[in-house]
């Protein structure tokens, strides 16, 4: 939907747009920058109400730059869990990693009940990057050839366990999350 995302207008368009919808899902793929604005009026316009906002895992590390650990948000929503941006971030990331991993019965949750992805050695190790998943089950859905955003994965795997919450804040993004082809911090000049 088109509109100036500063502008009620535009979010009031988008209420009448969602019609009765329930539970709509809001994938925010903006400039971090924009997120305050942009959440703030889809609460104002009543978007929000009953329904998810979806963050990118690597923006809400960024965000963490600007509100430390001051700023908390439930995480899981409903489990009274209070976490900082960088821990909601590890968590988005660990979950949507675990899709492409195997399980402890050496299953992906990514390929369900597709047994020559589960189990053909030819087939097995060879990952697919689909268009989306089931919310539920983390099975792929849709195009598998559009690996799109669902290729950031390798950099939420090389991220995951190469960075913390002291460090960011410590060095800023540059010394936090800008690598070298190994994936190692770049040296300073």
């Amino acid at each position: 939907m088109d509109g100036d995302y500063r502008d009620p207008t535009t979010f009031q368009a988008l209420r009448k747009e969602l019609k009765d919808a329930q539970r709509p899902a809001h994938y925010l793929a903006i400039p971090p920058v924009l997120f305050g604005a942009v959440v703030e009026q889809l609460v104002k316009s009543g978007c929000a109400k009953g329904s998810r906002v979806v963050f990118h895992a690597l923006a809400l590390s960024h965000l963490y730059l600007f509100y430390g650990d001051s700023f908390k948000v439930e995480c899981p929503t409903g489990s009274g869990r209070e976490m900082n941006l960088f821990h909601v971030a590890r968590e988005i990331s660990r979950r949507l990693v675990g899709i492409f991993l195997r399980d402890s019965e050496g299953r992906r949750p990514l390929y369900g009940a597709t047994e020559k992805f589960q189990t053909d050695p030819y087939w097995r190790d060879h990952l697919i990057f689909p268009e989306y998943f089931h919310g539920d089950t983390g099975v792929a859905v849709g195009a598998s050839h559009q690996t799109g955003w669902t290729g950031l994965v390798a950099e939420l795997v090389q991220l995951r366990g190469s960075i913390d919450p002291a460090q960011v804040l410590k060095e800023g993004k540059k010394g936090a999350f800008v690598r070298n082809s190994v994936g190692e911090p770049k040296e300073k000049k």
